[in-house]
C-alpha cells in the first residue's frame, strides 16, 4: 500500500561535520544519539567520490519491478524492511519510489542492495544527493571546451579528458609565471589581460615590451591561462601569470635560431617558472637552441630548473625538434576527444595532419577542435566564415566558427596540446613550489592515464610507469598530478623518541580525499586512530624503532613517510678512579629522552644521591666516602653502566720517591712511597 510521503517537503536536511579525526566510536555514538532524537527522522552518511567531491544519501531509493504484476511482492517486501513506497513514476510504470523511515534499522543504501540482492526486483538503487551536476564553471564556451571536461563534444567519448574541474577544486595556478614563447600574445586581450605579466620581450629586437607577430601566441595563452570569469573561455591555470615572448616564426628569418634562443633565455632570466614552446622544425636543429634550453632545465628557477614544454608537431610521423633533443623536455602529442592519437583517421574527422610520435613522446592533450582565446577585432584564425574557407578547419563536425571572433574554436594541432601540459604544470607548481623541473615532469608523466585502448607497457628507459609509442605515458591528468604534487608535502610531526608513556604522532598537509594507515616496528604499539592522520604508540621493548604512514589519494597516488627512532646510551667518563676531584661522566643517547642516573654503593650525582633524572646529559660522581661503585644512566629501555676503581688512601708521612712531581703524581704514573721525615702539609687522598 502507498503511503503519502512527499519527496521534497517532508524533510529538513541539514549536514553535520564531525571532522576527518572523528574516531569511529565517537561517530557511532553521536549517530545513536541523532537517532533517539524524535525530531530527527533520517540520519544517513555522506561520502566522497574519486574527486573529493561530496554525495549524500537521502532516505529514497529506485525498485523496478521485473513484470507489473510484481507490485504485491513489492510491497509485502517493503513491509519486511520497514520500508515505504511513497510513489510510481509517472512515465515509467515498473520504477517505484520507496523510502526508509525512523524505524527502518538500514538507510537507503543498505535497502537497496537488500532489494537487488534479494533477485525479486529488476533494479534497485539508491537516491544520491551531489553537490553539482552542471558545468564546474560558467564561462560563456566551456561547453565545448571538450579537453577539460569531456561530455560527449562532437561525439567524443564522455570523461576523456585531463580532470580539470575537479584540480581546481585543489589549484588554479596562482604565483606561476608561464612563459609563451610564440608569436606574442594580444596583452589587452579581455579574457588574458588581468593574468599578463608586467614583463615582455620581444626576440626579433631584442626590446621590451613583446610585439604581436601573428595570431598563434594568443591562442597558445589561451589555453594556458585564459581568465577565470563569466566570458569566453577558461584556460588550465586560469590564476597563472602568462609572460609573453615574441617572435617571427618562419625558419627563413635571419638568425631565428639565436633569436628563438634568446628569447628562452629571457624567460629564465626574468622569473619564467614554465616555458611553453608550440613550435619546432628539424630545420632548426641548432646548439644555441640546445644551449638554451639546457639553461633553462638546470638553471631555471633558481636552479630548481624551468618546466620546459615543446609540441611534438603535426606530420604524422616522428617527434620533431626540438622536443626530440633533451630528455627533460616535455614532449607533447596531441588527442581526439575519442581518446585516440590525433591521425587523419581519428574520431574528429580532420583528416590533414596527424600527431607526431615515437621514442621521444612523453605525453599527449587535447588537441582538436580545442576553443581558444583569438585576436580580437579584423585579426586572428576567426574569420566568421564558412569552413571551407576557414584555414584552421578540414574537419566535418563543425561549419562555422564561433559568432564572437574574440574566440575561436578551430585552434588545434599539437600546438594546442602543449599549453594544455604547461598549463597543469602550473598547477602543480602553484601547491608546491618547491618542487624542481625534474620532479614536476615526473609527476606528470607518473599521474597519465592509460587511455584509447592502446598497449601500454614496461619499456626501457621510461621509468615512470608503462609507456606507449603513440600517446607516451599518456592523456595528461591534472586532478592526479596535483594531488601527488600535495601529497610530496605531507610528513610526520611529533617527538623526536618513543618511551613507554606514549608519543602521539601527526600528519602535516594532509591531502584532502586521502587514506592513510599507519605501521610500526614490532617493538613499538599502536594504541590509538590507526587510520587517522594522528596516532599514538607505545614502546614495548628497546631498540631502534620506525614508525610509517602509507597514503593512498583518491587517484592511486601512494607515498610512506617513515619515521626511524635510535634508542641507545653510552657514558664516557674524565679519569677511571675516583680521587678528591670529582669526575665528570658524560652521556651520549638517542634524542628526545631524558636521561635517568643510578648509582652503588653510596657514589653521589651532582652532590646528591640517586635516582636523578631532568638534570641533563653530563653529571658530576663524587664519592664522600672514597668507595667504588658503578654508575648507569637509563633512556627508555636502553641503558649502560661503567665502573670506578676504589681509591687508595695515602698516609700523610708518606711521599713519592720517584713521581716526576711528588706532591701531585699524574695519573697512571707508578709510584713509589717511603716514610717522609717531613710530611706535607695537611692529608692527601690520591688515586694510582
Amino acid at each position: 500500500m502507498k503511503q503519502k510521503l512527499n519527496l521534497s517537503e517532508d524533510f529538513y536536511w541539514a549536514e553535520l561535520k564531525l571532522g576527518e579525526n572523528t574516531a569511529k566510536a565517537i561517530y557511532n555514538e553521536k549517530v545513536t544519539a541523532l537517532k533517539q532524537n524524535r525530531s530527527v527522522q533520517i540520519v544517513s552518511p555522506y561520502f566522497k567520490s574519486a574527486s573529493c567531491k561530496k554525495i549524500g544519501l537521502t532516505n529514497f531509493f529506485y525498485v523496478k519491478l521485473k513484470s507489473t504484476a510484481d507490485v504485491a511482492i513489492m510491497e509485502q517486501y517493503a513491509k519486511q524492511t520497514n520500508s515505504i513506497i511513497v510513489k510510481q513514476d509517472d512515465f515509467m510504470p515498473l520504477w517505484y519510489v520507496l523510502s526508509c523511515t525512523k524505524v527502518s534499522d538500514k538507510n537507503a543504501m543498505e535497502l537497496a542492495n537488500q532489494f537487488f540482492e534479494s533477485d525479486l526486483f529488476q533494479y534497485a538503487e539508491p537516491d544520491l544527493m551531489l553537490d553539482n551536476i552542471l558545468n564546474c564553471v560558467n564561462d560563456t564556451y566551456f561547453p565545448q571546451q571538450w579537453g577539460l571536461r569531456n561530455t560527449g563534444q562532437y561525439g567524443g567519448n564522455s570523461g576523456i579528458d585531463i580532470r580539470a574541474c575537479d584540480a581546481w577544486n585543489l589549484s588554479t595556478g596562482s604565483n606561476i609565471n608561464v612563459a609563451v614563447v610564440d608569436e606574442g600574445i594580444q596583452l589587452n586581450h579581455p579574457d588574458l589581460q588581468a593574468n599578463i605579466h608586467s614583463l615582455s620581450y620581444d626576440g626579433e629586437n631584442g626590446t621590451s615590451p613583446s610585439i604581436i607577430r601573428g595570431d598563434h601566441g594568443t591562442a597558445c595563452a589561451g589555453i594556458i591561462g585564459a581568465v577565470g570569469n563569466t566570458a569566453g573561455i577558461r584556460g588550465v591555470a586560469p590564476n597563472c601569470r602568462l609572460m609573453s615572448v615574441s617572435n617571427i616564426m618562419n625558419a627563413g628569418t635571419p638568425n631565428i635560431k639565436q633569436k628563438l634562443a634568446n628569447g628562452i633565455n629571457w624567460a629564465v632570466q626574468n622569473g619564467a617558472h614554465i616555458i611553453s614552446n608550440s613550435w619546432g622544425s628539424d630545420l632548426l636543429i641548432s646548439s644555441l637552441i640546445d644551449d638554451a634550453i639546457t639553461n633553462a632545465l638546470t638553471n631555471g628557477r633558481g636552479s630548481l630548473g624551468c618546466v620546459v614544454v615543446f609540441a611534438t608537431g603535426n606530420d604524422n610521423g616522428a617527434v620533431q625538434y626540438p622536443a626530440n633533443s633533451n630528455p627533460n623536455i616535455l614532449a607533447v602529442g596531441a588527442m581526439s576527444q575519442c581518446g585516440q592519437r590525433k591521425s587523419p583517421t581519428s574520431c574528429d574527422t580532420e583528416f590533414r595532419w596527424g600527431s607526431n610520435f615515437g621514442a621521444t613522446l612523453d605525453i599527449v592533450a587535447p588537441g582538436v577542435l580545442i576553443p581558444t582565446t583569438d585576436r580580437t577585432a579584423n585579426d586572428g584564425y576567426n574569420l566568421n566564415t564558412e569552413k571551407a574557407l576557414h584555414p584552421r578547419s578540414g574537419g566535418t563536425l563543425l561549419t562555422t566558427d564561433y559568432a564572437n571572433d574574440d574566440y575561436t574554436v578551430w585552434f588545434n594541432g599539437t600546438s594546442s596540446a602543449c599549453p594544455h601540459v604547461a598549463g597543469v604544470a602550473a598547477l602543480i607548481l602553484s601547491v608546491n613550489p618547491s618542487l624542481t623541473g625534474q620532479q614536476v615532469r615526473d609527476i606528470i608523466e607518473q599521474t597519465a592515464q592509460k587511455v584509447g585502448g592502446y598497449n601500454y607497457t614496461t619499456t626501457t628507459g621510461r621509468t615512470n610507469g608503462t609507456w606507449q609509442n603513440d600517446m607516451g605515458y599518456g592523456l595528461v591528468n591534472a586532478l592526479c598530478a596535483v594531488q601527488n604534487a600535495l601529497m610530496r608535502l605531507a610528513s610526520i610531526s611529533g617527538p623526536s623518541t618513543v618511551c613507554s608513556s606514549g608519543a602521539t604522532f601527526t600528519i602535516n598537509n594532509f591531502p584532502a580525499g586521502a587514506t592513510i594507515t599507519w605501521a610500526v616496528s614490532e617493538n613499538l604499539q599502536i594504541i590509538n586512530r590507526q587510520d587517522t592522520i594522528q596516532v599514538t604508540v607505545n614502546r614495548i621493548s628497546g631498540g631502534n624503532a620506525t614508525i610509517s604512514s602509507t597514503i593512498t589519494s583518491s587517484c592511486g597516488n601512494i607515498i610512506t613517510l617513515t619515521r626511524t627512532f635510535n634508542s641507545f646510551v653510552s657514558l664516557s667518563k674524565e679519569y677511571d678512579y675516583l680521587n678528591c676531584n670529582d669526575i665528570i661522566v658524560t652521556a651520549t643517547a638517542s634524542s628526545g629522552a631524558s636521561i635517568i642516573w643510578e648509582t652503588t654503593n653510596g657514589l653521589l650525582i651532582n652532590g646528591m644521591s640517586s635516582p636523578q633524572s631532568g638534570i641533563g646529559n653530563t653529571v658530576t660522581i663524587s664519592s664522600p666516602y672514597g668507595t667504588a661503585g658503578e654508575v648507569t644512566a637509563r633512556n627508555c629501555y636502553e641503558y649502560s653502566t661503567i665502573d670506578f676503581s676504589p681509591c687508595v688512601e695515602w698516609s700523610a708521612n708518606l711521599r713519592f720517591i720517584n713521581s716526576s712531581s711528588p706532591g701531585n703524581p699524574m695519573q697512571g704514573e707508578p709510584l713509589q712511597a717511603e716514610a717522609d721525615p717531613a710530611p706535607w702539609d695537611g692529608s692527601r687522598i690520591l688515586c694510582n
